[in-house]
């Protein structure tokens, strides 16, 4: 049995207590104080006030589930008090800078990041191709324009330039991009965003080039509760933290 915290009591924090198999949730953080109670009432986690209070708990992995910001806010926290962090919102990590001071508070420390696939696949095939060079990253994400902060009444691109501006204009929405950045090891990663009214999934078309040839992926995704956030990537959350449990490791 793997014992975590979790910090945002929504939609992915949800995902996990449900579909786990192996997992038992020990406390909780969110700064939604209403909404840590309800999950708490159906969890039993323990309520804590602050991400100081989490974080004097015995358990050793802190599941981040609430926001980019929330990366940066708990971040550093959580490796100085020796915990392992599972970072959801992998926006967070856009900083280049910040970026690297995790990377490098966590390996002085011996403490791990983990981060899930999230609402795509292929990112074994994708960190085997970055062992080579990575000429080029493409994802085209197409998305219900309701779950955008925009107006539009037919199908249309909102968006096209850098993970990092990206994350700044749409951070609810476009994790992928930056995780695609961070496993490829790329600079040259171009994102493109459009909105369309009519559309039902989100859709993630992926191209990646290098030395290895040319890799392409398509993901249709259902999304979840929160209209912003696929299935996909709550499960992505799941199935790592199983992984995590299991002798087994792929």
């Amino acid at each position: 049995m793997l014992h975590i915290m979790i910090v945002g009591c929504g939609n992915i924090a949800h995902l996990i207590f449900k579909k786990s198999k192996n997992i038992a949730i020990d406390a909780v953080f969110d700064i939604n104080e209403q909404r840590a109670k309800e999950f708490s009432k159906l969890t039993g986690a323990k309520i804590c006030k602050s991400i100081e209070d989490l974080l004097k708990q015995d358990c050793t992995l802190v599941v981040e589930a609430a926001s980019p910001h929330a990366v940066v806010e708990i971040g550093e926290k959580v490796l100085k008090a020796r915990k392992d962090l599972m970072i959801m919102s992998v926006g967070g990590l856009a900083d280049k800078d910040f970026y690297e001071e995790m990377l490098s508070l966590a390996s002085k420390l011996e403490q791990k990041i983990y981060i899930p696939s999230g609402a795509i696949g292929g990112l074994d095939a994708l960190s085997a191709a970055s062992i080579g060079k990575i000429e080029s990253i493409l994802i085209e994400t197409t998305k219900p324009a309701s779950s955008l902060p925009v107006e539009v009444k037919e199908k249309k691109k909102i968006f096209e330039g850098t993970p990092d501006d990206a994350i700044k204009q749409f951070p609810k929405n476009i994790n992928v991009a930056v995780t695609l950045s961070l496993i490829g090891r790329s600079k040259n990663v171009i994102v493109k965003i459009v909105a369309d009214p009519n559309a039902h999934r989100n859709k993630h078309n992926i191209t990646i080039r290098g030395d290895v040839g040319t890799i392409t992926m398509c993901f249709d995704n259902v999304p979840s509760e929160n209209e912003a956030t696929s299935l996909l990537a709550g499960y992505s959350a799941v199935a790592l933290l199983e992984r995590l449990s299991s002798p087994l490791q792929f």
